[in-house]
């Protein structure tokens, strides 16, 4: 199978983020990058992974014009990005991310980094001998704004 990276960069942010503001999508694709390994040969196995983006398994089609063109900007941003471009890391280094209408079990071992729009992103909780301290508080991103869930189970 040949992947095109950028395109399905673009797919995911548009799947995964549209409707967000701009830099969660390019936030978004900057996951994927680095869960690539900043790897453009990588990107495709990274989405089409069983069961990393729940779009995959539907792989429904692209209808909002302007959203996809949004998401294909995005993309490109966080392509460029990968390369060593001068851009801001919007997702905070993360490695994980979901929207804050779900609270997956992966996110119990994870220290939310962010929050833009409707996405909070997540790196591995670092293993020290100080368990219990309280680690740094996530930042917001943008002015977007931000629903906190009462479940204290995701965070």
């Amino acid at each position: 199978m040949i992947c095109n990276a950028l395109l399905v960069l673009a797919l995911n942010a548009y799947h995964e983020a549209r409707g967000e503001p701009f830099h969660g999508q390019v936030a978004v694709s900057q996951v994927v990058l680095r869960r690539a390994n900043f790897d453009e040969r990588r990107v495709c196995k990274v989405v089409y992974a069983h069961r990393q983006f729940s779009w995959t398994a539907a792989r429904p089609a692209v209808q909002d014009r302007a959203a996809w063109a949004e998401a294909v900007r995005a993309a490109k941003v966080a392509m460029l990005w990968g390369h060593g471009a001068p851009s801001r890391d919007y997702s905070a280094g993360a490695t994980h991310y979901h929207t804050v209408r779900v609270c997956p079990s992966w996110s119990v071992g994870m220290v939310r980094v962010a929050v833009i729009g409707e996405h909070e992103f997540y790196v591995p909780r670092p293993v020290t001998p100080h368990q219990g301290r309280k680690v740094a508080p996530f930042r917001r991103v943008g002015g977007a704004p931000v629903r906190l869930r009462t479940n204290t189970q995701c965070y």
